[in-house]
């Protein structure tokens, strides 16, 4: 289905069950119905083939009859680009910093429904008012914005990305994810008064 560099598990190595993204997936729909949402997806501090989670979530929800755009957010990690075999050129950097319109480096990838604007080439620093611009572009368009973040307590980045977002899906990883950290989240969601649609644990 994805085609991941040679380092990366393909998608036939479930890292989580599918089931677990159907759940997520239930919910975010019963929350949603039919309106557009932007849903950021992190973890407390970086996990592992978070962008695999992303894009099969992603399809998931296409399988439903959504329209969905993939942005991948993780500036210092791309890897989205890595899943679709799509070159990391011209993408969410450059709309940052050009001001230049997302329809024009959406890709098409080959799943129906499901599109991708890749984190791009650029070094811009992320500001509210712009991404709040990208996420409006983006709803007029597609009915569901996944935006793959980095560590939500490593980098000041998904802090910003989640203000212009209607909630989040946390991925964790167990064995791994420490309670504290995934409590530090909580409780920042709770005060900003951000929702939580799910949670994905990595088992693998």
């Amino acid at each position: 289905m994805f085609s991941p560099r040679k380092e990366k598990s393909s998608v036939q190595y479930p890292l989580t069950r599918m089931e677990q993204i159907r759940m997520v997936r239930t919910n975010l729909e019963s929350r949603i119905g039919k309106g557009k949402a932007a849903i950021l997806v992190t973890s407390p501090g970086g996990a592992e083939q978070q962008g695999l989670i992303t894009a099969k979530l992603g399809a998931a929800l296409a399988e439903q009859g959504k329209n969905v755009l993939l942005i991948d957010a993780n500036l210092r990690e791309p890897s989205l680009h890595d899943y679709f075999s799509t070159r990391n050129h011209n993408g969410f950097t450059e709309c940052m910093e050009r001001k230049e319109f997302i329809i024009d480096h959406v890709h098409a990838t080959f799943i129906n429904r499901v599109a991708l604007l890749t984190a791009g080439n650029g070094s811009a620093l992320l500001q509210h008012d712009r991404i709040k611009t990208i996420v409006d572009a983006a709803k007029s368009m597609f009915d569901c914005i996944l935006i793959d973040a980095p560590g939500f307590l490593r980098d000041a980045d998904a802090g910003t990305l989640i203000s212009s977002c209607d909630g989040a899906v946390l991925v964790v990883k167990t064995n791994k994810t420490k309670r504290k950290e995934l409590s530090a989240v909580k409780q920042h969601f709770l005060r900003t008064e951000q929702t939580i649609y799910g949670v994905i644990c990595q088992t693998g």
